[in-house]
């Protein structure tokens, strides 16, 4: 992000922290609707939960703690409770077998049905609740030395048989951390269950409904604002919160495309964890530029780049104990950036502020999500373990980059329109003095031409008579350098004069064709009135005869007219006709117009008068002139407002020095016609 002086006014910052704290509302709405179902931990140590008196019409339960266990051994529940004493109560987290059966016995209120649900990614798991078989989710097998299995989002209903549900499993090749505990399965009523999982996938849809919106407004801003490179890390990382969030933030992938292999979508999840920290990091170093020293980043890259190649190495089992080490790694690289933040906030604009405001939230969210997975608990505190914050923390991190882009953006773009309204202003200032430093040279030229021209004269008679008298050569050499001086600093003014490129004196590149430069001009406007739903014809004779004079000023002619009909016509029709006519019919024409091309300039003082004219014609359907304003149309500076002034100014200086007319005829509410004429050129005078 380019480093402006950022400095809004009061009402910009009302409507930013309005925008922060609607979206702060939003999220914090979204968290409460997700945590609003209570959820109670239950422990137990024996492998058997008392939950008899326990309400479960208002809320759930989760099991945890120990179970009884054998390991070593897949038993179907009639062999485990014939080897029931050789279970023991054990707390499977952290169990190094690699094969074992579990049983968990709930004590529940008879009367009731019970739904029992988890999400259990692992190696291979069979289930058996009250002896009977529900599923086997992977291929489990004693002997199996690599992990074979898959992730199932399991939903189970069972009937207490003498007010006690049992659940036994065979669990092998364990592949992911958080099953290495049997237990933690959630039980409730089917109504308090299907309640309680509908509020995980509703709140996480919200969240990626939010950010696929800001994700759709970052590709907008990337394709707007093309030169920023900010925009393109804030939509890739949009992609890659979105499919973390899919994936933990209720199970919404699996729910949606429950044929994705389990092993996919654990990659997936810790491969977004990493990408997403070294975006936050190129989008935190874009608004705080060289916050991220480039040897710090390339240190967090290069051990990110491991952490996603090691799943092509190393079982899953390995690689979420190794998540452990990376998740130190973020809580460092958070605090060590949010520290460099804090140290330059004195010294940063508005912008960057709102960024780090939403840059303290989300760190806040993220360390303690990390905090939570090596079991250190911060606030705030969910009714459901597995409530990640990060997840709801997602959308209000990139609606705060999105407002602080958008606030920079938008403070660049008043900052060009102050520039160029300011180049205006010194271009009319340019303009203003260049047209008096050519008026002046004008002037001087012209006053100096006559004296100049005298001394000229004066000095070859006095040579001229020298010469006759007999005086001597010198005195005549003298007197004829005075005279070739003064001829050759006159030559020197007319050059000068051609500088300022009045158009009495512009060069005529001889006949042109009125109808072709109609032709492109009506040509090149038609597709810009058409967006404007105006249309434009031009009616021009076969015939029509051509004009001495300079086609770019006949194109500058047509330009300006067809500017101003453009501006006061909206949804309406402009017809350009040009006809021939002959001098007597057209009214206001100076005796002395011209119609030679001789010599390569057209003047008032070449001589001749021609009989015939083409008049051009540009009407319009639009707004008319007000009848107080059609006499000073012509004036320049007379009015602005409209956009009369200059370009027909500028129009009547041509025609006229073409030995032409033009006038304008308006009505309010109506339209306007301005048209004017140009001489014909002389049989023969085409190619004098």
């Amino acid at each position: 992000m380019e480093k402006t002086s950022c400095v809004p006014g009061k009402r910009s910052v009302f409507m930013v922290f309005a925008a922060l704290l609607t979206m702060f509302v939003i999220c914090m709405a979204i968290w409460t609707v997700r945590v609003s179902l209570p959820v109670i931990d239950v422990f137990s140590e024996t492998g058997v939960w008392d939950l008899r008196d326990f309400d479960f019409t208002k809320r759930v339960a989760r099991f945890s703690g120990a179970v009884e266990y054998i390991p070593d051994a897949l038993l179907s529940p009639q062999a485990f409770e014939e080897r029931a004493g050789e279970a023991t109560p054990v707390d499977t987290f952290g169990s190094g077998s690699r094969a074992g059966t579990s049983r968990m016995r709930l004590l529940v209120p008879d009367g009731f049905s019970y739904a029992i649900s988890e999400s259990i990614p692992l190696g291979s798991s069979r289930v058996f609740v009250n002896g009977n078989w529900m599923e086997d989710i992977g291929a489990p097998d004693e002997g199996a030395d690599h992990p074979s299995g898959g992730d199932a989002f399991f939903y189970y209903t069972a009937t207490p048989v003498n007010a006690e549900i049992e659940i036994v499993q065979q669990i092998t090749n364990y592949v992911h951390r958080k099953i290495e505990s049997h237990a933690g399965y959630v039980i409730g009523t089917p109504a308090m269950m299907r309640a309680f999982f509908s509020r995980n996938l509703v709140t996480a849809g919200m969240c990626m409904g939010i950010i696929i919106l800001l994700m759709l407004v970052h590709l907008s801003l990337w394709l707007f604002f093309d030169g920023q490179r900010i925009n393109i890390y804030c939509l890739l990382l949009c992609v890659f919160m979105l499919l973390y969030s899919a994936i933990v933030g209720g199970n919404v992938l699996i729910s949606m495309f429950p044929w994705i292999p389990w092993r996919a979508l654990f990659t997936i999840e810790y491969v977004c964890s990493p990408a997403i920290v070294l975006l936050l990091l190129k989008t935190s170093d874009s608004v705080y530029p060289g916050v991220v020293p480039k040897p710090f980043f390339t240190a967090v890259a290069a051990l990110s780049a491991a952490f996603m190649l090691s799943h092509l190495l190393f079982d899953t089992l390995f690689i979420s104990r190794l998540m452990t080490g990376y998740f130190v790694l973020i809580v460092v690289t958070i605090s060590y950036v949010f520290v460099r933040m804090l140290l330059l906030s004195g010294k940063t604009d508005f912008a960057q502020k709102i960024f780090l405001a939403g840059s303290a939230i989300f760190a806040y969210s993220g360390i303690r999500d990390i905090l939570f997975y090596m079991n250190i608990f911060i606030p705030p505190y969910s009714k459901y373990a597995n409530d990640p914050v990060v997840v709801i923390a997602l959308p209000f991190i990139i609606y705060v980059q999105m407002l602080a882009m958008l606030f920079n953006n938008a403070h660049i773009m008043n900052e060009s329109r102050e520039q160029e309204q300011n180049l205006r202003v010194e271009k009319v200032a340019l303009e203003r003095t260049n047209t008096l430093r050519k008026d002046l040279m004008a002037k001087v030229a012209h006053e100096l031409r006559t004296p100049l021209a005298v001394m000229s004269g004066y000095a070859e008679l006095i040579s001229h008579e020298m010469a006759k008298s007999g005086m001597d050569e010198q005195a005549q050499e003298d007197i004829g350098v005075i005279s070739s001086e003064a001829m050759r600093l006159s030559h020197m003014l007319d050059e000068a004069l051609k500088i300022t490129v009045s158009h009495k004196e512009t060069p005529r590149n001889g006949a042109i064709a009125m109808d072709g430069v109609l032709e492109q001009i009506v040509r090149l406007y038609r597709p810009i009135l058409a967006h404007k739903g105006t249309s434009i014809d031009l009616r021009v004779p076969g015939n029509l005869p051509a004009v001495c004079g300079n086609e770019g000023e006949m194109t500058q002619i047509m330009y300006n007219l067809l500017s101003n009909a453009s501006k006061h016509t909206e949804d309406g029709h402009i017809l350009v006709s040009a006809e021939r006519v002959s001098a007597a019919g057209s009214p206001g024409e100076s005796p002395a117009a011209q119609a030679s091309c001789a010599g390569g300039f057209v003047g008032e003082d070449d001589g001749g008068v021609a009989d015939e004219r083409i008049e051009v014609r540009v009407s319009d359907t639009g707004t008319g002139i007000r009848p107080e304003i059609l006499p000073h149309v012509f004036t320049q500076g007379a009015y602005e407002g409209g956009g009369y002034g200059l370009g027909l100014v500028v129009c009547k200086e041509i025609v006229t020095s073409h030995g032409g007319d033009i006038r304008i005829e308006s009505e309010p509410g109506k339209g306007t016609t301005v048209r004017f004429t140009l001489p014909v050129p002389e049989e023969g005078a085409e190619n004098a």
